[in-house]
């Protein structure tokens, strides 16, 4: 290289992947560093690192990462490292994991029905993910759900209780704890809800004419009193106070876990009194699943035009048109104010309310009539 009043010969090469350069005044001299450079990197004395093409792509999305954030390549690999270990995932299998799961939840004091649910819901994952769950992802998911022969409805909710399992198996150290699971990640499906209709008074009447002593407690209370049929199902006879004219429902079998007490108006205390006991359950079928099937008879013969959950649905039309108080309504439902008027209102007049509160058995001859298909 020349100057003004000197000349020089620089010296290139790469160490530690960066670029290194030096000078020397003479040939002779810059010659035999470069010799000695050459060997010393020939004999891999000096470290270097060449990247081939791929490697060479993932360290320019790397570095520009990196640039974002303000932080270098071994700063964000040492802060991942240490991430890392915080984050020691154990292993489990899928069937494992749900096992524990349920245990957990019957721990927790979940009910039976839940933990039924939830088993029934989880016995095909079980079998579509039997090895370790860490190796699950989003589109595993997706794709064992839409591979279920079932609605869209069901497939909704056996994603809610996926979630479920998966967040709790990030709070026992199974899946990382800073990271969404699988199956927040994928998206609920979207689907229309069902239709929910309301009862007219002369086709209930004829419904609860048409029910056998065994089904006729859900009719009653479902419609007079709104209560969900799976309480039903879990409700005893003790809960019912004919003297008070109310009905407990405890925390343990409501829905919401709340107690509540539902007024037992007269025309259900009517239907109920000829076939009411002491105590046990006030049906004896303990699924909704069964219940519904045994209900159909009476639907039938009514020629009722029902409509998924009905029962509960007139219920709480017809009585918020008796009240006209939202809040005092939802209360006894067990709902909110929003859900009551979102999902459980059909604007009814008071004329057809008191027209519905007003089925009472015809005579004294169809009271005997029940009493005689009540086993003693």
């Amino acid at each position: 290289k020349s100057g003004v009043s000197y000349v020089s010969w620089q010296i290139f090469w790469r160490e530690d992947g960066k670029a290194r350069s030096t000078s020397r005044r003479s040939e002779d001299a810059a010659t035999v560093l470069a010799d000695e450079i050459a060997v010393r990197l020939a004999k891999g004395e000096i470290k270097q690192r060449i990247l081939t093409g791929l490697e060479l792509a993932d360290y320019e999305k790397a570095s520009l990462l990196c640039t974002d954030t303000g932080a270098s390549l071994i700063e964000a690999a040492r802060f991942y490292a240490v991430e890392w270990q915080k984050q020691k995932i154990l292993e489990i299998k899928g069937p494992d994991l749900v096992a524990e799961f349920l245990a957990a939840k019957k721990q927790d004091g979940l009910s039976q029905r839940y933990r039924d649910d939830a088993r029934l819901r989880l016995k095909k994952f079980c079998k579509a993910f039997p090895d370790h769950i860490s190796g699950i992802r989003s589109r595993d998911l997706d794709d064992f759900l839409r591979g279920l022969t079932v609605s869209i409805r069901s497939r909704d909710n056996v994603h809610k209780i996926l979630k479920s399992l998966f967040s709790y198996a990030r709070a026992r150290g199974y899946l990382p704890a800073s990271e969404r699971t699988a199956a927040e990640i994928l998206a609920r499906t979207k689907f229309k809800p069902p239709v929910i209709g309301i009862l007219q008074p002369d086709e209930f009447g004829r419904t609860l004419r048409a029910a056998s002593p065994k089904t006729l407690p859900a009719f009653v209370l479902g419609g007079f009193c709104g209560i969900r049929q799976a309480e039903i199902c879990r409700l005893d006879w003790s809960a019912i106070d004919f003297n008070r004219n109310l009905i407990t429902v405890n925390a343990c079998i409501a829905k919401t876990s709340r107690r509540r007490l539902v007024p037992l108006h007269a025309a259900a205390a009517a239907w109920l009194a000829p076939i009411a006991k002491t105590t046990g359950p006030v049906i004896e079928y303990s699924s909704p699943i069964n219940l519904s099937q045994m209900m159909r008879t009476a639907w039938q013969e009514a020629q009722a035009n029902r409509s998924q959950n009905c029962l509960r649905h007139s219920g709480a039309s017809y009585r918020l048109a008796v009240t006209g108080n939202a809040p005092e309504t939802a209360l006894e439902l067990g709902t909110s104010v929003q859900m009551l008027m979102q999902h459980y209102r059909e604007l009814v007049t008071k004329d057809e309310a008191q027209a519905w509160f007003s089925i009472f058995p015809q005579s004294q001859d169809e009271q005997q009539e029940i009493e005689t298909y009540v086993t003693p």
